[in-house]
């Protein structure tokens, strides 16, 4: 006895969402990274700037904001970092969308 079975390769699945839907998700995608390192990059200058002039402007604030401010002016490296790392994650974001759209050249 033989059994005998057609097998076909599997095509890879193209992804449902169209060329125009890719490209407003992925810039969408893309400029929210973005939005959120520069967020992350301005508070990483703001803290350090921001608890001298409440030193020295004697403004209003609580203790404890105060005191959570410091803390945060400690470690300016780290929201930096972040920032950085997250604008540069929107640049690879960008490119790979470019060229994922892109169309392939003919020869």
């Amino acid at each position: 006895m033989t059994a005998s079975t057609n097998i076909t390769p599997v095509q890879p699945r193209r992804s449902g969402l169209s060329t125009a839907t890719q490209a407003v998700v992925g810039t969408a995608f893309a400029l929210f990274l973005a939005l959120i390192g520069i967020t992350f990059v301005a508070l990483a200058a703001a803290f350090p700037i921001v608890v001298p002039m409440i030193q020295d402007q004697h403004l209003p604030v609580s203790a404890r904001d105060f005191e959570m401010a410091k803390a945060f002016a400690s470690v300016w490296w780290i929201f930096a970092g972040v920032g950085v790392a997250t604008l540069v994650a929107a640049l690879v974001t960008a490119v790979k969308l470019v060229q994922h759209l892109d169309p392939q050249p003919s020869e």
